[in-house]
């Protein structure tokens, strides 16, 4: 027996019912389930579709479902994240290295001002507060594409919102020792003073790959990934 295309609707719709919300995910577990069937009804012709379904649901244990979501989950937050640093090599190389070399001695400059501290201290939180601003909208936009589409993509969710996330906890994390316990950064040695130009620098650079660079590049991204994408 073949799967028949109302069959192929059945395990999407199933797929849901377990708790799979991503449309990537689900086109895996389905592809997974109905080769289960098939193979289940090579041995066992008699079953019906939902006797060999369930067979087929039993491999994946008690947990159902819910090991492959994390599993993806995994995979797809290291290729976010890899996706990110490929981007941010990009400002290391020429001709980006130029403006990258700006940012950093402009970075470098605001410790000779009067209040480059809290200058350091407000850009810091200016990120974060443009991170969860960035976050709110892109969930927006998320929610919206799902109701008109009726389905959305894992690594969307991962350009649009995961990884966004992630790096707001990173800039929270870099504050502890981002910013010197000297009153003045004339106070502290010239490597002392790079390092911390450096890492101001490097929260923007990285602040504006993940909500300019990534999210404009996302429909190709994710075309290259999943070609039923485009369909």
């Amino acid at each position: 027996m073949k799967l028949t295309a109302a069959h192929i609707e059945e395990l999407f719709t199933f797929t849901q019912q377990h708790y799979v919300e991503y449309y990537d995910v689900q086109l895996e577990l389905v592809d997974h389930l109905a080769n289960d069937i098939e193979a289940i009804w090579k041995q066992e012709p008699h079953l019906s579709f939902e006797q060999a379904k369930a067979k087929a649901f039993q491999k994946f244990g008690i947990f159902g479902f819910m090991p492959v979501v994390e599993a993806k989950h995994k995979q797809l937050s290291k290729k976010y994240f890899k996706l990110l640093g490929q981007f941010l090599k990009e400002w290391f190389a020429l001709p980006k290295i130029l403006l990258t070399a700006v940012l950093f001695y402009c970075c470098f400059l605001i410790q000779e001002v009067p209040y480059g501290i809290e200058i350091y201290i407000g850009s810091y939180f200016a990120l974060i507060i443009t991170e969860l601003i960035f976050l709110f909208t892109s969930k927006r936009k998320l929610e919206k594409k799902k109701r008109e589409e009726g389905k959305i993509w894992m690594l969307e969710h991962y350009i649009w919102q995961q990884g966004l996330s992630g790096f707001t906890l990173i800039i929270l994390n870099v504050l502890q020792f981002a910013v010197p316990r000297s009153n003045v950064f004339t106070d502290l040695s010239m490597i002392w003073r790079l390092v911390f130009a450096g890492l101001l620098g490097l929260c923007i650079l990285i602040a504006y790959i993940n909500q300019r660079v990534i999210p404009q590049k996302s429909e190709a991204i994710l075309r290259e990934q999943y070609p039923e994408y485009s369909l």
